[in-house]
């Protein structure tokens, strides 16, 4: 890795000082595997994996393919990408080579070089994709075999798609949801989703199988073969399914975070699992423990942190949160629930315009609504109140940011600084185009405004200034005693926020792999910064 000039010179400084500890260290990366010098990978949320002939590791996600190589234990290093217009809706291994279903239901051979187009499908539909070799029962019927409504339709070799069987229709309010090839015999087993899940089977000819606990009851996600036996994944299992109930029973497989919404699952020659999801691409270690992940964090407009370590980020153009352990291991995966990342409000279309902690829960500003929301990351399942109406006065048209405290709620809406409840706002003149806000404890607010940063006390329903720094800021975060700041040009500060007096720095460019800031948070003795060059975040030890 090539150091930068600026950074070598800032690296020599600290080291002709001596061995004082600074005050600010690097510390790390949360909830990326990759190594912090590598090349970033520019998506969140994967949708499709496979393990090609030669062992190679690939990824379906945003607008193309991403290889990686598999060696042992080590965290793998991203390879060849090769794009394809539309983005992936699925991808599966066939023994030789990879098929890729684009969003158009266009069906693509890849070689690991370049893609050729081999078919296409009415739209991107579940399918089951045979093994090159295999031509036994269902097999025998083409490339690959989808799922339409009730309709199971085969691609051929010639390209040409047709029906070759329907199903009966499923109980009212079900659908069929997931299709997949038995290689031990060549059966094509379906998949029933909720409120009636079940598995199904059929025999080469269609009959469906009624014997050793079949059709049988079971929510599957995902349908995937190993090239030995069909797995199935949903409702917080991971099955292999077997012809006899009593087999499938015995080869159980493994409990796995129901939350993390399968879009594609393959084994290695390694025997590891690799899921692609809501998360990136996650290798599921023993006891089904999530051990590994690849993908990025892209787009993170704000940073919030609760007392519990809990760090949520807003991500992917502000329309979604996601959650992340503080104190966790580097190269964990991020925490997981249910329908993570999480929408904001619940709304496919909406967006945020601010997140804040405001010592209860996390507050979630929706843009353009006018919109404030009380969001809880630890109670996201089914019928749980994850999203509700916050309470108190509506927001102020036009808010950009928001900082809060249990008593009282800060807000700049059309570039003028206003509280709730309002007889707080007391004297602000000397408040300058505001543009940043954070709640140092419950009775002071700091605003970074044209002049620098300023801290605003609170008291006996007066706002009063308490003191202000020349500083230039495009980025703040505070707690209890410490605030910190980033600069344009990307120079982290932190600061005593009992009188503003400036107590360690740190330039971004030092950090593993760069560093273009775009949200702070601060939790205990940490800062927190989202890296949009890296699509990660970073983590910094304060030591003052």
């Amino acid at each position: 890795m090539t150091i930068p000039a600026r950074a070598l010179a800032l690296l020599l400084a600290a080291a002709l000082a001596g061995a004082q500890e600074p005050a600010l260290r690097w510390s790390g990366v949360l909830g990326q595997s990759q190594p912090p010098e590598a090349a970033p990978l520019p998506w969140l949320e994967a949708t499709g994996v496979a393990v090609d002939g030669a062992g190679r590791l690939w990824c379906g996600a945003a607008d193309g393919l991403t290889s990686f190589a598999l060696e042992g234990e080590e965290v793998p290093a991203a390879g060849v990408r090769i794009p394809l217009a539309g983005g992936i809706a699925a991808l599966h291994g066939d023994g030789e080579g990879l098929i890729a279903v684009a969003g158009d239901g266009g069906v693509w051979r890849c070689d690991g070089t370049e893609l050729l187009r081999v078919g296409t499908l009415p739209r991107a539909l579940p399918v089951a994709v045979r093994r090159r070799s295999d031509h036994r029962g269902w097999a025998r019927h083409g490339l690959l075999l989808a799922l339409d409504g009730n309709r199971v339709l085969a691609l051929g070799e010639d390209g040409r798609t047709v029906q070759l069987h329907e199903l009966p229709p499923p109980p009212a309010g079900s659908a069929y949801t997931a299709i997949g090839l038995d290689p031990a015999d060549g059966a094509l087993v379906v998949a029933r989703g909720w409120p009636h899940p079940a598995l199904l089977r059929l025999g080469p000819e269609g009959t469906p199988c009624l014997g050793d606990g079949w059709p049988r009851e079971g929510l599957a996600e995902l349908l995937a073969s190993d090239g030995v036996a069909l797995w199935a994944l949903g409702g917080g299992r991971f099955t292999r399914l077997a012809a006899n109930l009593s087999a499938t029973r015995a080869g159980q497989g493994t409990a796995w975070p129901w939350g993390l919404y399968a879009r594609g699952a393959a084994r290695d020659q390694f025997g590891r699992w690799w899921i692609a999801g809501t998360q990136g691409v996650v290798r599921l270690g023993q006891g089904g423990r999530l051990d590994l992940r690849l993908g990025g964090i892209g787009a993170i407009a704000s940073l919030a942190a609760a007392p519990d370590g809990t760090l949520v980020a807003l991500a992917q153009d502000a329309g979604r949160l996601l959650r992340l352990d503080i104190a966790a291991d580097p190269a964990a995966p991020l925490a997981c629930a249910a329908n993570e990342p999480w929408r904001v409000g619940g709304n496919w279309q909406a967006r945020a315009a601010a997140l804040a902690w405001d010592g209860q829960g996390f507050l979630v500003a929706e843009r353009g609504a006018a919109r404030l929301w009380r969001f809880d990351p630890w109670h996201t399942g089914w019928r749980e109140s994850t999203w509700l109406p916050a309470e108190g006065e509506p927001l102020p048209a036009g808010t950009t940011a928001l900082a809060a405290s249990p008593r009282w709620r800060w807000t700049i809406a059309d570039g003028r600084l206003a509280a709730s409840p309002a007889a707080v706002a007391g004297t602000t003149e000397a408040v300058q185009q505001p543009r940043l806000l954070a709640m140092a404890d419950d009775r002071m607010v700091l605003v970074a405004d044209r002049d620098g940063l300023l801290a605003i006390d609170q008291a006996e329903g007066q706002a009063r200034p308490r003191w202000r720094r020349r500083t230039t800021a495009n980025l703040l975060a505070a707690q209890a005693g410490i605030a910190a700041t980033c600069s344009p040009d990307g120079r982290l500060e932190i600061w005593h926020t009992r009188d503003g007096e400036p107590c360690g720095s740190l330039d971004l460019d030092t950090v593993p792999g760069g560093c273009r800031p775009t949200a702070l948070a601060l939790w205990r003795s940490w800062v927190l910064v989202a890296d949009g060059r890296g699509q990660r975040v970073l983590r910094f030890r304060i030591r003052i």
